[in-house]
C-alpha cells in the first residue's frame, strides 16, 4: 500500500502558483512599459509632411504649366500657395514656403515665398551647425519640370516648418 502525502503535494503546487503568477506579472510588467516607452514619446512628422507639401504643390504646378507657364507669368500673387497646398491665413505661422523658378540656362525667372520669415534666421544657423534645442525642419527640392512646349524649367523648393508645440513638446 502506497502513501501519499497530500499536504506535502499541496505546498510544492502553491510553490508553483506563486511562481507562474511572478511570470505572468513580469510579462504583463514589461508590456506595459515598452507600450508607454513607445507611445508617450512625441512623433516628429514634419520631415513628411514637407515633403507632402513639395509633392502637392508640384503637382499644381505641373498640371497648370500644361495650359500656360504659371511660374513665369510675372503679375502671379502668392495665393498660388494657398490655392495648391490648401493653407490658409492661420497656418502661416507655422510655415515658410519659397519657390524660384529657374529657366534651362539658370537664370532666374520668378521668385515666390510665403508664409513666417521668423524661420530663416533659425534655418541657416541649423546649416552652419548651431545646436538649437526646438528647431524647425528645413527641407530644399530641386524639380526639373517640362511644359507643353518642351520648355525645360528648374524648381527650387525650400519648406521650413516650425510646428514646434505640436511635434516636440
Amino acid at each position: 500500500m502506497i502513501f501519499q502525502n497530500k499536504k506535502a503535494a499541496l505546498g510544492a503546487e502553491i510553490i508553483l502558483w506563486f511562481y507562474r503568477i511572478f511570470l505572468l506579472l513580469v510579462v504583463a510588467g514589461s508590456i506595459v512599459l515598452v507600450v508607454t516607452f513607445v507611445y508617450s514619446r512625441p512623433y516628429d512628422v514634419r520631415d513628411i509632411e514637407a515633403s507632402a507639401i513639395s509633392d502637392r504643390f508640384v503637382k499644381c504646378i505641373t498640371t497648370q504649366m500644361q495650359d500656360k507657364l504659371y511660374l513665369v507669368e510675372s503679375n502671379l500673387n502668392i495665393d498660388i500657395f494657398e490655392k495648391c497646398i490648401g493653407f490658409s491665413a492661420e497656418q502661416k505661422k507655422d510655415f515658410y514656403i519659397s519657390a524660384v523658378l529657374y529657366n534651362s540656362s539658370q537664370s532666374k525667372i520668378n521668385e515666390l515665398s510665403w508664409g513666417n520669415t521668423d524661420v530663416l534666421p533659425l534655418c541657416a544657423a541649423m546649416k552652419k551647425g548651431t545646436k538649437i534645442t526646438n528647431f524647425p525642419v528645413c527641407r530644399q527640392y530641386k524639380y526639373y519640370l517640362l511644359n507643353s512646349t518642351n520648355t525645360s524649367f528648374i524648381l527650387d523648393l525650400n519648406v521650413d516648418i516650425l510646428k514646434i508645440e505640436k511635434n516636440l513638446m
